[in-house]
């Protein structure tokens, strides 16, 4: 699932363990540093072309949390991973926030032990709802009753095959 450029969403399944642990990654992609946000810095690669690069956690970059934003309202379509220009049909976005429109005011990520809450706010309405990144994925789970949206999308499991997962659960902002 890649929400669009720079951000990607990336599926990892660590099999080191007793039991497969299967983690989502988000990541932005960048010319240049975010200022303010060393803490979520993941790395620099060099690219031939391009020169250096910053590599930050996705929860913590603004474009790639205006995209992930806007792929839940339904404002632009997810693509795929290996194709360029091309959209997922095994991703599906669902928001039930009737007049809650794609532009990303504001936004505060948190890190917890299986995930990341992003405080977001609309513009030009000021509606706030929090955006829950799953990064610790359990194939086959869908969202609680209790959402007011989702992103769904395969995720692997142990026998090679997939599951429709909630990688992205939205709440209503208390």
């Amino acid at each position: 699932m890649r929400p669009g450029p720079p951000g990607r969403t990336g599926v990892v399944t660590d099999t080191s363990g007793d039991r497969p642990a299967t983690y989502q990654v988000l990541f932005g992609y960048r010319g240049a540093p975010i200022a303010g946000a060393d803490d979520a810095l993941i790395g620099t690669t060099e690219h031939g072309v391009l020169g250096k690069r910053w590599v930050y956690d996705g929860a913590h970059d603004p474009v790639v949390v205006a995209q992930l934003f806007a792929l839940v309202a339904g404002k632009t379509e997810p693509q795929m991973q290996s194709t360029s220009d091309t959209p997922d049909p095994s991703v599906t976005a669902r928001l039930d926030e009737t007049g809650t429109t794609a532009e990303l005011a504001s936004f505060t990520a948190t890190d917890g032990p299986d995930g990341t809450d992003i405080q977001v706010t609309a513009a030009p309405d000021g509606r706030r709802l929090t955006l829950h990144i799953n990064r610790v994925l359990q194939p086959g789970q869908n969202a609680d009753s209790q959402s007011l949206g989702h992103v769904t999308a395969p995720a692997p499991l142990p026998d090679g095959t997939t599951a429709p997962t909630a990688f992205i659960v939205v709440h209503a902002h208390p």
